[in-house]
């Protein structure tokens, strides 16, 4: 299966071996490029998830998204999936195949908190923010703008948006967990503070 070359690598690897530097990093764009079948029909035995990952008719590995979700949380549930398939499906894919082994709620999205879904969000994070992307737009921003004091966290945080074409939540979670604005930020409270 040509889709094994994928296992248990980094998403900065993926992006560098799929030769992509630029924001916006479009997860159906990317799991094309992997060769990863993504679905987003409407399936009523599905709706009540976000997404999922499971093995067709094949024993292929394919991804369904949710089409009822918002735009931005289809693409954070697309890469989330990617990241459930670079970690969990490829390495172990033998237990996938026995329906006795197996236990897809693990790979559901769908609220639920554990280590694989917190490995998986930490991939979908990585692969749509990469840190170095990240740090080079918002240097270009500072410039354009004449500096850090020109701005506001509310301005960075929403051209970040904007070019990354995530939501402003996952931009304030990235930010917050890359140190680069304080914990107790919030965004709908901001009084014209200046990046620091």
């Amino acid at each position: 299966m040509k889709l094994l070359r994928w296992s248990r690598i980094s998403a900065k690897d993926i992006l560098k071996e799929l030769n992509l530097t630029d924001p916006p990093f479009d997860p159906f764009r990317i799991a094309e490029l992997m060769g990863v079948s993504v679905k987003n029909n409407l399936d009523l035995d599905k709706i009540s998830n976000d997404g999922m990952i499971y093995l067709n008719e094949k024993g292929e590995p394919e991804i369904w998204i949710n089409p009822i979700q918002p735009p931005k949380r289809q693409i954070f549930t697309l890469a989330h999936e990617l990241g459930h398939l670079v970690y969990h499906v490829l390495p172990d894919i033998d237990k996938f195949k026995d329906p006795i082994q197996d236990d897809y709620s693990t790979l559901y999205r769908n609220g639920a908190r554990s280590t694989q879904e917190t490995l998986a969000n930490r991939f979908a994070a990585n692969l749509l923010m990469p840190v170095g992307a990240m740090n080079d737009f918002i240097d270009k921003l500072f410039e354009k703008a004449g500096g850090k004091r020109n701005l506001t966290r509310r301005n960075v945080i929403d051209a970040l948006t904007g070019s990354f074409n995530v939501s402003k939540d996952a931009i304030i979670i990235r930010l917050k967990r890359l140190g680069a604005i304080p914990q107790d930020y919030e965004y709908d409270d901001e009084s014209k503070q200046k990046m620091e």
